[in-house]
């Protein structure tokens, strides 16, 4: 039933002109529900998540969520659209629908696919070819999985923790997901009543879109009472990665004074721990995460300092080193020049280093210095100063492999991990990382982290400056966000106002004490400025321009001349060489364009270069790669700019066309996208910047007038004569 209502407009009475009239179209939504019913397979019906009941007029604009009886996924289609449908006797598109038919059927055989795929029992009914998902059931568990027959071949059942999450669209049967649950994790589905036929009717519609409110209840199988809700698109993340709080403290518990001794001894470190010290009754009372423990040793007594051990990294400690310096098998006459070798120019220092060095002290230069610090009564390990020269780093520190390095540093240091060098990698600002740089290249004297004695905080522990030259006896700090503003401490989630105030206090403290020392000077580098009452962080171009006119000026007041070049573009361009970690990140992204766009390099802002296989290079960021494999199917759509620019030309062609024009100046236009490796497209060409030049056909050209015919307004005219003449005359 269709209801036409004339409402007249309301116009000023002084106006002598007619009323003017619209027509709103209204319609009951159970004529529409009639209409839908008659529409060609793929058949349609109403959603449960459709707000509007079935005597409610529905207008020609309004949407209608349905649902697909063949695939069961959601679409919204206006009125207009399904009564054009209906006139039509033409069938609704489901967009999931579509997705399936573009996938890549393969033409081989079911048998030798079948062969190909030796863990999982194919369901030949579900098949559709090798790239498509179907059934797999696994050979040993029966567990079923939502996937392509290729990438079964290369994993495992769910159950054995090599597999992705798989489709509850998969389970036959409500149980089959709860013994999946249950065999993963120590939860399992709520055997309350109502929580069942809640689950119940959740898994029955799981054909569904994800809705907030699509979520199994849950119980922990050894505390019943412990509940917890999980979305069903994730289910496999949320109960695999989370325990029940139960569970967590009872875990908790086992961490006594005996299992901890049991732990050392069976690691191989026979410490003991003092209870009455450690303010403890008996051996087998719970010990806090953090407390302070006093360890004795076996031979050597009592340590002579309280630690505070994570329970969780206990093990992992005491597997790389032992707080008895005495038992430390670096330290007495352990330690020797041919052990310290070792280490130092180990292949292993890749892994924990991230780089391989060489040792530049003699043996007998080590062994003399070893045998001075026994004899003054001082832990070598502790004591012992070694200089290394950095042969090869596996991330390079930031633009380019500072071979040939030289470094002096304590060797325990070494062993803990300090680098001697700093690497992109590293969490602190840019700014920080260019000087480093510079002071590299140019040799400037730096210090880092350098300490003064009278300089303390509160407490009285010694505060570090982040850069000094001692000959100038200029000191530089880095400043970031952390200290101006609250909300931006670094590794801080909790206590922020405090750890902010404390930040105050430090920086005043620094403040007095370059203020009482004027033979010093202190310049304080800031890597943020404040637009529009809000903090944002500097660009790295801006923060190199800082850096090096910092640099500079040092490089000038040491040698009296000017320092040599850098090439800023070839830095900002070529920031990263070919590394491990680089070439992890550029095969991530590889595999998010699945060969249609490839990725050639990083930058040091993040900037990737990519191409198609027309040959166009584009730079874009890491974060609009991470976009394009949530948001976009990359395999039907073009997301090169290249690649886009050439079907704008291609639309822009017929449509002058249609109208008896065509363009007489296409090269022109297409060195807007003209792009190397070396000079890549940085964003998408601005169409009102791309002139187009039109001539009749079988006529003169007709130049365009001021030249004010461009190509966004070529996209956006009307299929007239008239409007292109508006902005042409004829010679």
């Amino acid at each position: 039933m269709t209801i036409s209502t004339t409402v007249p407009t309301q116009t000023p009475p002084a106006s002598p002109q007619k009323k003017r009239k619209f027509t709103v179209t209204t319609s009951l939504l159970s004529d529409i529900v009639q209409l839908i019913a008659t529409l060609p397979a793929p058949c349609f019906v109403i959603s449960e998540h459709e707000p509007k009941a079935l005597s409610c007029d529905v207008k020609e604009k309004d949407k209608l969520v349905l649902r697909c009886t063949q695939c069961q996924a959601l679409s919204s289609h206006s009125v207009s659209t399904i009564k054009a449908h209906v006139k039509a006797a033409t069938s609704l598109v489901c967009p999931h629908c579509a997705v399936l038919q573009r996938s890549p059927f393969d033409s081989a055989d079911f048998k030798d696919v079948q062969a190909n795929v030796p863990h999982f029992h194919i369901d030949k009914a579900t098949y559709q070819g090798e790239g498509v998902s179907c059934i797999h059931t696994c050979i040993r568990c029966a567990q079923r999985h939502w996937i392509t027959p290729k990438f079964a071949a290369k994993h495992a059942c769910i159950r054995q923790r090599n597999f992705p999450i798989p489709s509850i669209t998969a389970m036959p049967t409500l149980a089959d997901f709860d013994a999946l649950i249950t065999a993963l994790s120590n939860w399992q589905l709520s055997p309350t009543p109502s929580h069942q036929r809640f689950n119940a009717l959740v898994f029955k519609q799981r054909f569904l879109s994800p809705l907030p409110q699509s979520k199994f209840i849950l119980c922990c199988k050894r505390h019943p009472d412990k509940v917890k809700q999980i979305p069903h698109a994730s289910f496999l993340t949320q109960i695999t990665s989370n325990s029940c709080r139960q569970c967590g403290a009872d875990a908790l518990r086992k961490y006594t004074p005996a299992y901890l001794e049991r732990a050392f001894k069976k690691a191989g470190y026979p410490l003991k721990i003092d209870v009455l010290k450690s303010n403890l009754t008996s051996r087998q009372d719970f010990i806090p995460n953090g407390a302070l423990l006093t360890l004795s040793c076996p031979k050597h007594g009592a340590l002579p300092q309280k630690t505070a051990y994570a329970l969780q990294k206990f093990l992992v400690k005491y597997k790389t080193s032992t707080p008895c310096s005495a038992c430390d098998p670096h330290s007495g006459t352990t330690l020797n020049a041919l052990r310290v070798r070792q280490y130092s120019e180990s292949q292993d220092r890749f892994n924990t280093h991230g780089a391989l060095y060489d040792l530049v002290d003699s043996n007998e230069t080590i062994e003399a210095n070893i045998a001075a610090l026994i004899a003054a009564k001082q832990p070598p390990y502790f004591h012992l100063s070694i200089t290394l020269r950095v042969r090869m780093v596996a991330e390079a520190p930031l633009f380019t492999d500072h071979q040939d390095h030289e470094f002096t540093l304590l060797y325990h240091q070494f062993c803990n991990g300090k680098r001697g060098f700093m690497a992109a990698g590293h969490t602190c600002s840019w700014t920080a990382k260019f000087i480093a740089f510079l002071n590299i290249e140019w040799k400037l004297g730096l210090e880092a982290e350098k300490t003064f004695k009278g300089l303390k905080s509160e407490k009285g522990y010694l505060l570090s400056i982040d850069f000094y030259q001692p000959t100038l006896q200029r000191a530089y700090e880095v400043d970031g966000k952390q200290h101006i503003s609250e909300h931006s401490q670094i590794r801080v989630k909790k206590d922020r106002k405090a750890k902010f105030a404390e930040q105050v206090r430090r920086d005043e403290v620094v403040d007095e004490y370059f203020r009482v020392h004027p033979k010093m000077t202190l310049l304080r580098l800031p890597t943020y400025r404040i637009r529009n009452k809000t903090i944002e962080a500097l660009r790295v171009k801006l923060q190199f321009d800082n850096a090096l006119a910092v640099c500079q000026a040092i490089y000038v007041a040491l040698y009296q001349q000017s320092p040599p070049n850098i090439n800023k573009a070839s830095l900002m361009r070529t920031s990263r060489q070919p590394s491990p970690v680089s070439d992890k990140k550029l095969a991530r992204i590889n595999a998010i364009y699945g060969g249609v766009l490839k990725a050639h390099r990083v930058s040091i802002s993040d900037q990737v270069t990519l191409s198609c296989q027309h040959g166009h290079y584009m730079q874009a960021t890491s974060s609009k790669c991470t976009y394009d494999a949530r948001h976009r199917d990359v395999t039907s759509s073009t997301p090169c700019w290249g690649c886009q620019f050439l079907e704008m030309i291609a639309s822009a062609k017929a449509r002058l066309l249609q109208q008896g024009f065509y363009i007489t100046n296409e090269a022109d236009m297409l060195s807007h996208i003209d792009s190397s490796l070396d000079a890549p497209l940085a964003a998408r060409v601005k169409l009102s910047n791309v002139i187009v030049k039109v001539a009749q056909i079988n006529g003169e050209p007709m130049p365009t007038k001021r030249d004010s015919l461009t190509l966004k307004k070529v996209l956006d005219f009307n299929h007239t004569m008239g409007l292109i003449r508006a902005y042409s005359k004829n010679t």
